[in-house]
């Protein structure tokens, strides 16, 4: 893990991607793993790289296919994620949710959260494999966040956007997905059954499905 940003600038600005820090399973050491560790703020030392390292980082998301991504996810420890749902190399099942356009969150914290959850079944760069897991975000939620270049931000997001914003925000906080999720599913079964209606991405749901932020208090600074 690190927070040099000239070092991972110079070894990866001309490469087509970083590489994706793979999470552990099972009763594997996650001890040196950065997915294990909270994530650091990003000051304004950090300031002049974060252009470099965000097109790092929004290259490496698009090369694979995914709609969402942390800084920790290509090995560095600070509090920086990336979500976009309608560029065009995303999975096929996404470009039937709602689009949500390119957003840069740094430093963020969730302000307030909606008493209403809502089900997806999620997937994870950082957890590879032919598997989804279902875990419950919360429906809406306001957030507080600096931009790339260190502005303050705020806003309200509902739905996918939201959702793709906790999973993330999941990230910084350490831990995956797959630590919360009590139930998964091969990725072409889970497709079949979304396809043949036994399953919805997006449906309210209740407190028996496991919140992906249990362990987070709304409002609170990381």
């Amino acid at each position: 893990m690190t927070t040099d940003l000239v070092a991972f600038i110079k070894e990866y600005k001309d490469k087509e991607q970083a590489p994706i820090i793979q999470g552990l399973f099972g009763n594997a050491s996650r001890e040196n793993n950065v997915l294990y560790q909270k994530c650091l703020p990003v000051t304004e030392y950090h300031l002049s790289n974060l252009k470099d390292t965000i097109d790092i980082m929004y290259k490496t998301m698009v090369a694979e296919h995914g709609i969402g991504i942390a800084a920790n996810q290509v090995g560095l420890n600070l509090q920086i994620f990336i979500i976009e749902s309608n560029h065009e190399d995303s999975e096929p099942r996404y470009k039937n949710l709602l689009n949500v356009k390119k957003q840069i969150f740094i430093n963020p914290k969730i302000k307030s959260a909606s008493k209403e959850l809502t089900n997806f079944w999620h997937g994870c760069l950082s957890a590879k494999g032919q598997f989804r897991g279902q875990v419950a975000t919360y429906k809406s939620i306001t957030y507080e966040s600096m931009d790339e270049n260190l502005n303050k931000i705020s806003g309200k997001l509902n739905g996918m956007a939201a959702v793709i914003f906790q999973h993330e925000f999941r990230h910084l906080l350490s831990n995956l997905y797959v630590d919360y999720a009590c139930k998964l599913l091969d990725t072409e079964d889970l497709n079949a059954d979304l396809e043949n209606g036994n399953y919805d991405d997006l449906d309210d749901c209740d407190s028996s499905i496991p919140h992906l932020l249990s362990d987070y208090k709304v409002g609170s600074i990381i």
